[in-house]
């Protein structure tokens, strides 16, 4: 047999193995694409193929092209919260990653707002920090969603009395100045508004009847009974959450908290037995109450650097100023005393008049503005200033149109 002749027999053999290869990495490719296909269309639990098949037409005849699996899923959210089928709504946002590029952020928002109606506040909570971490320093996000997700953190905080928490959120707001004269109320007079309503005691109530065991919850549900006076029932609640969380500083200053109210001294210096190296970022109450069990126990000097130490939190804490009253008396420093008092009672003041300081009225926020010039506030009224100069402008400009 010559060569060519060998050739000319290997020729077909070639060409068939070639077009089984060919097969071969077509049908592989065509399995892949399934896969993927199938994969990233999957639809959420929660969310029925007929309420997905409609979001997709709804998208196609609104922008006249077919929608691919992200954008249904956005449309399909959209029309849950038409009909009111609040639970797709949340699984439709939710099979949106965090990371698409076009949706990510609005999903979570959206998501959010679903999960307060739902009275599903820890998720909630999630969902609106991780939408204000996502859209920082993203212009293509609308300021007034990251102005409504703050409110709405800020809300979820203040019913469950995380004060120190919201004044972080109401901090980053003030930054940017996005923020009405509620916002700074709260910001820099967070203990002198009422915190013990009965409409944040309700809220929280339809809270933990969506989630009964989440510690942050039967955490504020302690402080609320604490607020009412129900001190061997906060006691009690607050006992078990410390044998299974003995750490978290919330529940700590919750039972700190019970046991003042208890005149429970021992209690108070058992747990207080804190290091140094660990009070950075202590909270707010716990600091105050050092401040008290040092007065309690004659520890006059240390009750003057603890509750100092307090005022950084929180400059306008009514019970600081009165502690440090009674400690600079017991020492004979009567100027810091009156200096204390006179503290105490210009916030007093600001505390009976606070109802007064609406948007409605650049005359009071300017007052409130020179009332936190006497005790020192500077930055609370550069800001009262400020939106005493906003509300005027606003009534300007209101009274020129007509």
């Amino acid at each position: 047999m010559t060569i060519d002749q060998t050739n000319s027999n290997d020729t077909p053999r070639k060409a068939w193995r070639i077009r089984l290869a060919a097969v071969a990495v077509c049908v592989c490719s065509l399995a892949v694409l399934w896969w993927n296909l199938s994969h990233a269309t999957k639809i959420p639990e929660g969310l029925s193929d007929a309420h997905y098949r409609l979001a997709a037409n709804k998208w196609q005849l609104a922008t006249g092209r077919t929608p691919n699996h992200i954008e249904t899923l956005m449309m399909a959210g959209e029309l849950a919260i038409q009909r009111n089928d609040l639970k797709a709504a949340v699984a439709a946002f939710g099979a949106v990653p965090d990371d698409h590029s076009q949706f990510g952020n609005n999903a979570r928002f959206q998501e959010a707002q679903v999960m307060v109606r739902l009275n599903l506040a820890h998720d909630a909570e999630r969902s609106f920090r991780r939408f204000l971490v996502l859209s920082k320093g993203d212009p293509k996000v609308p300021q007034s969603n990251i102005t409504a997700a703050r409110k709405w953190l800020s809300f979820l905080l203040s019913v469950q009395l995380r004060l120190d928490e919201r004044s972080q959120v109401l901090a980053a707001a003030h930054e940017s100045r996005q923020i009405d004269l509620m916002d700074s109320k709260q910001y820099f007079f967070p203990r002198l508004l009422i915190w013990n309503e009965s409409t944040g005691r309700t809220r929280l109530n339809d809270f933990l009847r969506k989630d009964n065991t989440n510690l942050l919850l039967n955490i504020s549900l302690a402080r609320y009974l604490t607020g009412e006076g129900k001190l061997s029932e906060s006691r009690t609640i607050l006992a078990d959450l410390v044998k299974a969380f003995p750490d978290h500083p919330a529940c700590k200053a919750a039972v700190l908290e019970c046991c003042f109210e208890q005149n429970d001294w021992a209690a108070i210096a058992q747990i207080l037995k804190t290091p140094e190296s660990h009070r950075e970022h202590e909270l707010h109450l716990i600091s105050a109450l050092r401040g008290e069990l040092a007065l309690h126990e004659g520890r006059w000097a240390d009750a003057i650097q603890e509750f100092q130490r307090a005022l950084k939190s929180d400059a306008s804490d009514p019970a600081v100023h009165m502690g440090l009253a009674k400690a600079y008396g017991k020492l004979d420093q009567a100027e810091n005393q009156m200096a204390a008092q006179q503290r105490s009672l210009i916030l007093s003041r600001i505390r009976v008049g606070m109802a007064r300081v609406t948007e409605q009225s650049a005359e009071a926020a300017r007052e409130l503005a020179e009332m936190c010039e006497q005790i020192d506030m500077t930055k609370a009224a550069e800001i009262f200033r400020w939106h005493s100069d906003r509300i005027a402008s606003r009534l300007q400009n209101k009274d020129t149109a007509k």
